[in-house]
């Protein structure tokens, strides 16, 4: 691994748990590091990041398994220079809002329509369920080793306008749908 490969690993890379002294982290709490980590590799097409001044969104669909640590991130961070707003939206017609939308697990049947709907935007969609990106989600979270680990469809990015860096894409379990 090069030096410049290793250095992105340790960027997006977090264990499940942190430094000795420091609480450790929940799975969800990890998942959420991840989603604001993507951020930083992740080129949205242009028009799509609020102008300066406007919040980066981040849309939560389904029952949200983060708690309270999505809205922590938002109250101390900025993305790509803008303040983090977290919306828990309830219906699909928010989703053009977001530029980010996490479609939580309880949203299973439907990940294929929250997904095309978000392309329209176009919104980087994320899940953490098995089949989602078969269903056109563009990156999954899951669990291997004892770590949160991500997989990323490289058709879904492209064919919206999304460009992911090279480094990311090496560090992502790359699936084409129905593969996953």
């Amino acid at each position: 691994m090069t030096t410049s490969l290793r250095k992105i690993a340790v960027a997006i890379s977090v264990s499940l748990s942190v430094c000795a002294g420091a609480a450790e982290l929940t799975e969800y709490q990890i998942k959420a590091e991840f989603i604001e980590r993507f951020t930083r590799f992740v080129e949205w097409p242009a028009g799509v990041v609020p102008p300066p001044g406007e919040p980066f969104v981040i849309g939560v669909i389904g029952r949200d398994p983060f708690g309270t640590y999505l809205d922590a991130i938002a109250r101390d961070r900025t993305i790509k220079g803008r303040a983090v707003r977290i919306h828990r939206l309830t219906s699909l017609d928010a989703a053009g809002s977001c530029q980010i939308l996490f479609i939580a697990a309880s949203e299973r049947g439907r990940f294929a329509e929250i997904a095309a709907h978000a392309r329209k935007g176009p919104v980087l969609t994320i899940a953490d369920t098995p089949g989602a990106l078969s269903a056109g989600v563009m990156i999954n979270l899951y669990e291997a080793d004892n770590r949160v680990r991500f997989e990323i469809n490289e058709r879904q990015l492209e064919q919206t306008g999304f460009q992911a860096s090279a480094q990311l894409l090496k560090l992502a379990r790359a699936s084409a749908p129905g593969r996953n």
